[in-house]
């Protein structure tokens, strides 16, 4: 568990879970308003105590998490998908071209 991360005592975080705060935006902007704008950009380790994160019980942390999963597989098949028709249409193309 990373030491920083401010929740209430009884709090579980599954490590996946945590992993996927950091690419949220809301926690992204925290993240960034913590930091010094100085010429070398850092975050001290007091400013991030003071960051708070949610702590859902481990049932929606998992179910969250399984929508990610899905999401991901969703992405993966519609980037295929999508491929796949603008192979058919160059196709389509030289072919009518050819003619």
């Amino acid at each position: 568990m990373i030491s920083w991360l401010k929740t209430k005592p009884d709090c579980t975080l599954i490590p996946e879970f945590t992993v996927s705060l950091f690419g949220e935006e809301q926690f992204c902007k925290a993240l960034d308003d913590a930091t010094n704008k100085t010429t070398v950009t850092y975050i001290s380790l007091d400013r991030l105590a003071e960051l708070s994160v949610i702590c859902p019980p481990i049932e929606q942390q998992q179910e969250y998490i399984r929508f990610l999963h899905q999401s991901d597989k969703s992405k993966f098949e519609l980037k295929q998908a999508i491929e796949r028709v603008t192979n058919l249409m160059k196709s389509l193309m030289q072919q009518d071209f050819a003619n």
